[in-house]
């Protein structure tokens, strides 16, 4: 016997908002850009901008509860050969990201880029 499940939106008892999850870990944020930080693909990301080569800042719709370079983490990739993407702290609030995408010399390029970041949301 097998069960389907076809809904549109699950809300808590009050249905003012989602359902709490227990023991569960999802990411809180994300977004999928390109080299001059236009979006492709996000999820609480508010706004976005190229700071610079190999910078880019994002705004997010909800803020985390704390600094998200000290509290939360940060998880990603880039194209081309030995890029990564990594926090920085200048412009890094609870509700901004600044986003370096570093080449294997530690120089900033830039690059399409995908992170996730997982925490909690204020």
């Amino acid at each position: 016997m097998t069960s389907q499940l076809n809904v549109d939106t699950i809300a808590d008892k009050a249905g003012s908002g989602p359902v709490g999850l227990t023991k569960q870990i999802a990411a809180k944020a994300f977004g999928n850009a390109g080299s001059d930080a236009s979006i492709r693909n996000s999820l609480n990301i508010s706004t976005n901008t190229d700071s610079g080569t190999g910078l880019y800042t994002y705004g997010l719709s909800n803020a985390f509860t704390a600094d998200i370079d000290q509290h939360c983490a940060m998880a990603g990739m880039c194209t081309g050969g030995a890029r990564y993407p990594r926090t920085g702290t200048s412009n890094t609030t609870a509700s901004v990201i600044e986003i370096h995408i570093e080449n294997s010399s530690g120089s900033n390029t830039d690059s399409s880029h995908s992170f996730q970041l997982t925490g909690d949301l204020a």
